[in-house]
């Protein structure tokens, strides 16, 4: 857990972005590039893939930006032959969205062990915060109800500083924004949808 709330107190700190997302990449890209790896030297494992129906359309996505194309080839010829030899329906059981759910999960439960330090509060306090999707996973899981109150208000005040920024944007082009300016869109969106749609 002490790695973790390093890595979620480093995220916060240089990062204008939701800690939990962004460490949720990291991960995802981290296995995506193992995965990418293993299913060119490892027929056992391209095979079980192929059996669990491969990956989601969004790791599936991820996936095909990473692995070249002959990785790709093999994953799907494999994934075909399953289907094809199998007289069960093609079902899916995406190995990502299992592994980021369990990851994701462990990351908000030391944010949880963070968020009782008040040196740590106050660092995220004047940062970006989490995105809505994330505090509302975190709020489900375990917090008292001043400690919502709390992590609410500083969501609210995060947004707000965003606000100039964006209205700055509505009436400039792209390049006329100044440069500061210009991550408000991710920052707000990343708040408002989280870090991707399934």
């Amino acid at each position: 857990m002490a790695v973790l709330e390093d890595r979620l107190k480093n995220k916060l700190e240089k990062f204008l972005r939701c800690p939990v997302c962004a460490l949720l990449d990291d991960f995802e890209f981290d296995v995506l590039c193992t995965l990418q790896f293993d299913v060119i030297h490892d027929n056992t494992l391209r095979n079980t893939i192929a059996s669990e129906g491969g990956f989601c359309d969004f790791h599936f996505r991820q996936f095909r930006k990473v692995a070249n194309s002959k990785t790709n080839a093999l994953l799907l010829l494999a994934i075909i032959n399953h289907y094809m030899q199998s007289n069960m329906e093609y079902s899916l059981h995406c190995r990502l969205c299992k592994a980021s759910a369990e990851y994701e999960h462990t990351l908000l439960a030391s944010f949880l062990s963070l968020i009782e330090d008040s040196a740590f509060r106050e660092v995220y306090a004047n940062q970006c915060g989490l995105c809505i999707g994330h505090l509302g996973s975190l709020l489900a899981i375990d917090t008292t109800v001043t400690m919502k109150a709390w992590l609410n208000e500083v969501l609210r005040a995060t947004v707000r500083k965003d606000i100039p920024a964006l209205q700055e944007m509505a009436t400039l082009s792209y390049f006329e924004t100044a440069p500061s300016s210009r991550g408000s869109i991710v920052r707000s969106t990343e708040r408002f949808a989280g870090r991707r749609a399934f």
